[in-house]
């Protein structure tokens, strides 16, 4: 099992409240978000402040959600917005996306309605047992954790889906810093083409349209809405990086 050691308070906060979902019987999880690009990444490579998660379909328990369920375990508390999808856990808030077996067709949704199914159930499915680290505590916990591959397709979706202009910085960022990293030689793209359904079709056709043909608004973004300290990305930066991703998932076959 691969062992990521990271740094800093508020990521072992993060970790532990993670810890404890995993902990809570009848209630399958698995990592996503910033959190999870993090421990890919194998090191904090920018501030995220919450955990995401993907949680199977809650079956045999009287909960409708994942949420629900962390809540009458005593976990977690509700939020006091009534957002149901969000929950806290000692202080730590923690979002949860309920998935489900993937009908046989999703070709009739639309395309990112598609995206999210699709790479959502993937990351659910394809999760891998992951110990996590915090150097300094006493934190040291296995978590299963997207893998790379479906992880950037559900972070895609989520750079689409923002109402806010400033969450979509961080967006970029991690899709393009899983990109550099893992796609040096191909094996996200491979791995992408061997997904559920036609997920490699929609992220190609989503990656050219919003990063490779709109660089220069992805690099506002990065800009407006970045940390200082992130490495410079110009818009040749992410045509090289992304743009080389998508042609090889027009042009690369799965061995």
């Amino acid at each position: 099992m691969e062992t990521v050691a990271l740094t800093g308070d508020a990521v072992a906060a993060m970790i532990r409240a993670a810890e404890r979902a995993v902990s809570v019987a009848d209630l399958r999880l698995a990592v996503i978000g910033g959190m999870a690009v993090t421990c890919r990444l194998g090191g904090v490579h920018r501030a995220t402040g919450d955990i995401d998660v993907v949680a199977d379909e809650v079956v045999g328990v009287a909960v409708e959600s994942g949420a629900q369920l962390l809540v009458d375990a005593g976990v977690a508390e509700p939020d006091p917005t009534e957002r149901h999808h969000r929950v806290f856990i000692d202080g730590t808030k923690v979002e949860i996306i309920d998935t489900q077996e993937l009908p046989a067709d999703v070709t009739d949704l639309p395309q990112l309605n598609r995206l999210f199914v699709l790479g959502h159930r993937w990351a659910f499915e394809s999760s891998e047992p992951l110990r996590v680290v915090v150097t300094g505590s006493d934190v040291d916990a296995v978590l299963p954790v997207a893998t790379p591959p479906a992880l950037l397709a559900t972070k895609i979706h989520a750079f689409c889906d923002r109402q806010r202009e400033e969450k979509k910085g961080s967006d970029a960022y991690d899709i393009y810093r899983l990109l550099e990293t893992y796609d040096q030689h191909g094996s996200i793209a491979t791995a992408m083409l061997g997904g559920p359904g036609s997920i490699a079709a929609v992220v190609q056709d989503v990656l050219d349209r919003r990063f490779v043909d709109d660089a220069t608004r992805v690099v506002r973004y990065l800009k407006t809405y970045g940390d200082p300290g992130w490495p410079t990305i110009e818009s040749d930066d992410i045509r090289r990086v992304v743009g080389a991703f998508t042609h090889r998932l027009r042009d690369v076959s799965p061995s």
